[in-house]
């Protein structure tokens, strides 16, 4: 009988292999992680701006109805429950052209959802905009 003086490449190789492919596997769980967690604050970003401009079309409706506006905070429901709006509107022009009063409104309307310094998920959108009446 004769002794084998071979010694084992196979483990390390193995080992190699399995510390490569556990690394790729814990880099790539760590990228889907944070791709869903962006994908979250982009979805909160879209509903804080139709928050915004709900509250921009809100005013518009009071001044279509009433020829004036006031500055409000709205409760919203359905899809766009937990954000708080705020509505300040104000007349800052009024003149006479062509027989007809007109009054210019500016308008803005600000969307906020969780706490600024401890929520992780805080979003702050704010929409303006200019209307004009004739009367």
């Amino acid at each position: 009988m004769t002794k084998s003086t071979e010694k084992g490449f196979a483990l390390p190789t193995v080992i190699f292999f399995l510390v490569i492919v556990a690394s790729i596997v814990g880099t790539m769980s760590k990228l889907a992680s944070n791709q869903a967690g962006a994908t979250s604050l982009s979805i909160q970003s879209v509903r804080a701006y139709y928050a915004a401009k709900s509250g921009v079309e809100w005013a518009a409706h009071q001044i279509e109805n009433s020829g004036s506006c006031s500055n409000s905070s709205l409760t919203l429901t359905s899809g766009l429950t937990g954000f708080t709006v705020a509505v300040s509107c104000d007349a800052t022009n009024t003149y006479v052209e062509g027989g007809a009063t007109v009054t210019i409104y500016e308008i803005s309307s600000t969307a906020t959802s969780g706490i600024f310094s401890t929520s992780p998920d805080y979003v702050y959108r704010r929409i303006s905009a200019v209307m004009s009446t004739q009367s």
